[in-house]
């Protein structure tokens, strides 16, 4: 009796430990954008006050490029699936055009990444690292259902804003993108 307990016990022991773990531990989790930090403090929406947050600052749009930026926001959602995560990254590129009139306005376009499959991730203690197909990875904290990465002037494109006196400031700087549980 001894032995078929025993024998019991090591069988399901191996069934637990050889199930197939591929599910990814944060599956059916959605992380949206709630920061977008500038490394510098600056006043877009004319209200008086300079914020380092991009998205306090989105007034500045019309109201047809806003709805593009809040697309873009959107898109760059991190949507966890059971096999990982697709394409975590996108890119919002900010730029000042001149309209059919040649009135300058404010442009905001959606760049989402291109990738085959789902990229992989690890967390360890406090930090999340994304590992892309092409080699690269990017690293992350991740505390209390946030995420926070933080890109480089050199892995950015630089952002051009349309200020309200009608002038364009260029902004090449670090770019802090926090990630909080919907």
């Amino acid at each position: 009796m001894r032995k078929l307990i025993l024998s019991t016990f090591l069988i399901l022991l191996f069934f637990s430990c050889s199930s197939d773990d591929t599910s990814s531990p944060l599956a059916g989790q959605t992380y949206v954008i709630t920061s977008y930090q500038l490394d510098t403090a600056m006043d877009f929406n004319d209200d008086g006050i300079s914020s380092n947050d991009l998205l306090i600052e989105t007034p500045l749009f019309s109201p047809l490029w806003l709805q593009v930026f809040n697309d873009c926001l959107d898109i760059g959602s991190l949507l966890f699936e059971e096999r990982g995560i697709a394409c975590p990254f996108g890119s919002i590129l900010l730029e000042v055009e001149e309209d059919d009139t040649g009135t300058l306005i404010q442009t905001a376009i959606c760049a989402v990444l291109s990738c085959d499959g789902f990229t992989e991730y690890t967390i360890n203690d406090d930090q999340i690292v994304f590992s892309f197909d092409n080699g690269i990875s990017v690293e992350g904290e991740f505390l209390n259902n946030t995420m926070t990465f933080t890109f480089s002037e050199e892995e950015i494109l630089p952002l051009e804003f349309l200020q309200n006196d009608g002038t364009i400031c260029i902004y090449n700087g670090p770019i802090t993108v926090t990630y909080t549980l919907e």
